[in-house]
C-alpha cells in the first residue's frame, strides 16, 4: 500500500471511529498484571481514581514506578529508573492505537532515582488534570478531580516509592 494512502486513512474519521471503538471494548489490563511488576501497593485517591505503586524489574526496569487510573484507564505512569532512563507517560492505552505505537515518553532530567521520585510527585500534583483532559474517553474527561486528595496521594506516592526503592536496593543486586 502506498504511504500516502496509509497517512490519509489514519487521519480520516473512519480511522478515528475505529480506534475509539477499539479502545472502548478492548479489555484494559492493569500494569500490575505484568510479570515484571513486584511489591504492589494500591491506594484510592478519590471515587473513580486510584493509584498503584510498585517495583519494576528487568527487562523494563529496574526501579520504582506508579500508575494512576481513572475509571480503570491508566492516565499517568511514572518510571523512576534513575540516570537518563526515568520517564513518565500520559494515557498509555490510547497511545498504543496511534500509528507509531507507544511513543509517549516524557523524560525526567538526568538524576538519581530519588530526584526522579520528587519530580514525579510534582508532575502528579500539577498534571493529573491535564492528563485527564487529554484522554479520548468522555467519561474520564467528565471526572472532577479533588486537588486536595491528589496532593495527599502525591505525598503518599513519594513515601511509598522511596520506601520501595530503599528495600529493593537491599534485596536485589544491581544488574550489570
Amino acid at each position: 500500500m502506498k504511504k500516502w494512502l496509509v497517512q490519509r486513512y489514519q487521519t480520516s474519521s473512519v480511522y478515528e471511529l475505529r480506534q475509539r471503538l477499539r479502545g472502548l471494548y478492548k479489555p484494559r489490563p492493569l500494569r500490575s498484571c505484568r510479570t515484571y511488576i513486584h511489591d504492589l501497593v494500591t491506594r484510592e485517591i478519590q471515587d473513580q481514581i486510584f493509584m498503584e505503586v510498585y517495583w519494576v524489574s528487568p527487562p523494563v526496569g529496574p526501579g520504582p514506578g506508579a500508575s494512576i487510573y481513572i475509571i480503570d484507564d491508566e492516565v499517568m505512569r511514572f518510571d523512576c529508573f534513575g540516570s537518563d532512563a526515568g520517564h513518565y507517560h500520559f494515557n498509555i492505552r490510547q497511545s498504543k492505537f496511534l500509528p507509531n505505537g507507544e511513543k509517549t515518553r516524557i523524560f525526567f532530567p538526568d538524576g538519581t532515582v530519588e530526584d526522579q521520585i520528587e519530580n514525579a510527585t510534582v508532575q502528579l500534583r500539577r498534571n493529573l488534570d491535564y492528563g485527564r483532559g487529554l484522554n479520548t474517553d468522555p467519561r474520564i474527561r467528565a471526572v472532577k478531580i479533588d486537588q486536595t486528595a491528589v496532593d495527599e496521594a502525591a505525598e503518599w506516592m513519594r513515601d511509598e516509592l522511596l520506601g520501595i526503592a530503599a528495600v529493593e536496593r537491599d534485596i536485589r543486586p544491581a544488574v550489570c
